[in-house]
C-alpha cells in the first residue's frame, strides 16, 4: 500500500493465524515500520476503534465488515484516528462506508484486497476513490497484483465479454497448488 515506504505505525489487527496478520507483518517489516500486536479483538468495535486512536495507528487491515461501524463510531467520538493508509477486504465493499471512514480519519490511502482462500492474501486490489460521486455502489474488486492472472468464464470455461456476469478463475504465482 505504502508506495513511498516511509515507515508507519502500523498494527496486525487479524488473529496470527490468517493471511493477514503475516501480510501484515512482513509487509511492515520490511518497510522499517513499528509494528502494535496488542489491539483489543474485534469483538467490541468500540474499544477497538477507541485503541487505533491512541495507539496512533497510521497503517492497518479492516475487514470490509467493520468498516461502517468503525465509521460510525468515530463519526461520534471526539478523537479520531490518525490513518494514513487502510487495506479492506473479505467481503462486499460499499462506497459509502468507505467514504465515512476516510472523513474522519486522516483521507488515507484505502485499498480493497480481494482474494479467495486458496491463494495468497490479495489476488486483486484497488485504490478506493473516496472523492467519486458512486455513493451508493459497491467497490470493484481491481485488477490482478503483479504475476497473477483474473479471467471471467463460463460453464465451459471459455472466456466472457466485459460486463457479462460468470465465474471468477485465477492463475498465476500466487494460487495455491493441489
Amino acid at each position: 500500500i505504502n508506495p513511498s515506504k516511509m515507515p508507519m505505525r502500523a498494527a496486525v489487527s487479524a488473529p496470527l493465524g490468517f493471511d493477514v496478520a503475516i501480510w501484515d507483518a512482513l509487509e511492515r517489516l520490511t518497510t522499517g515500520s513499528s509494528l502494535v500486536l496488542d489491539l483489543p479483538s474485534m469483538a467490541d468495535l468500540h474499544l477497538f476503534a477507541e485503541a487505533i486512536t491512541e495507539k496512533k495507528i497510521e497503517s492497518i487491515y479492516l475487514p470490509a465488515a467493520i468498516v461502517p461501524i468503525l465509521a460510525d463510531i468515530w463519526k461520534d467520538s471526539k478523537r479520531k484516528p490518525t490513518l494514513f493508509e487502510v487495506l479492506t477486504g473479505a467481503d462486499v465493499l460499499e462506497h459509502k462506508p468507505i467514504t465515512a471512514l476516510a472523513a474522519y480519519s486522516q483521507s488515507p490511502v484505502i485499498i480493497n484486497g480481494y482474494g479467495p482462500t486458496e491463494c495468497t492474501t490479495c489476488s486483486s486490489w484497488i485504490v478506493v476513490d473516496t472523492n467519486s460521486d458512486l455513493v451508493n455502489h459497491r467497490i470493484p474488486i481491481g485488477r490482478p497484483i503483479q504475476n497473477t492472472q483474473i479471467f471471467i468464464l463460463d460453464a465451459s470455461l471459455n472466456p466472457l465479454p466485459v460486463g457479462v456476469v460468470g465465474e471468477l478463475y485465477i492463475a498465476g504465482a500466487g494460487l495455491a497448488r493441489g
